[in-house]
């Protein structure tokens, strides 16, 4: 069996972006700093992507960086808007 190395693993998240769940993988890997530098702004970005496909986890992610940027009003507002679609 095959041993996979992060890079590996980055990469083809890198290429393979037509899951959602891989797309916040991709987001996870730079919020950690998995094989890259830690990349928040990244992170936020592709988080953002998946979230507006209602993709939970990103939305938690979202919303944990408004607070991190001590943003309650947009933290506040990506909540309602979430709940709202629910």
């Amino acid at each position: 069996m095959k041993a996979f190395y992060p890079k590996e693993i980055y990469n083809w998240l890198l290429y393979n972006q037509n899951d959602l769940d891989l797309i916040f993988l991709l987001g996870y890997f730079n919020y950690i700093g998995i094989e890259i530098s830690k990349n928040l702004s990244q992170a936020f970005d592709i988080f953002i992507k998946a979230s507006d496909q209602d993709h939970t986890l990103s939305q938690f992610y979202v919303e944990l960086y408004y607070e991190f940027k001590k943003n309650e009003k947009q933290a506040f507002e990506f909540f309602e808007k979430v709940d709202n679609k629910n």
